[in-house]
């Protein structure tokens, strides 16, 4: 049995956009977002929570094989969707640390 691995995509929107992920390496799946602060404020939240510098998140799944192809996709991906001005930074990540 093959070993997934777990990639996280932080990021910042300018505007709201659509987008949809075409030829992802194989295997690799997009597995959902949402947002990395709290709806509601909680005061007994960690102070790194409260400070996130992205405030949305996407996550994908596939095998570890392929961890650094996938880690390229998602560069050139979302660094296009930074030169188009459809976000304003992001970061890639092994572990979920917005």
């Amino acid at each position: 049995m093959k070993e997934d691995s777990v990639l996280f995509v932080f990021y910042n929107l300018s505007k709201n956009n659509y987008w949809e992920y075409n030829r992802m390496p194989e295997d690799w799946r997009w597995t959902g977002k949402g947002f990395t602060r709290p709806f509601s404020p909680n005061k007994n939240r960690k102070k790194s929570e409260k400070n996130s510098l992205f405030e949305n998140e996407e996550q994908f799944n596939g095998p570890i094989e392929t961890i650094n192809n996938m880690k390229e996709y998602l560069n050139e991906f979302f660094t296009n969707l930074k030169n188009n001005n459809k976000i304003d930074d992001f970061k890639i990540s092994d572990f979920y640390e917005p």
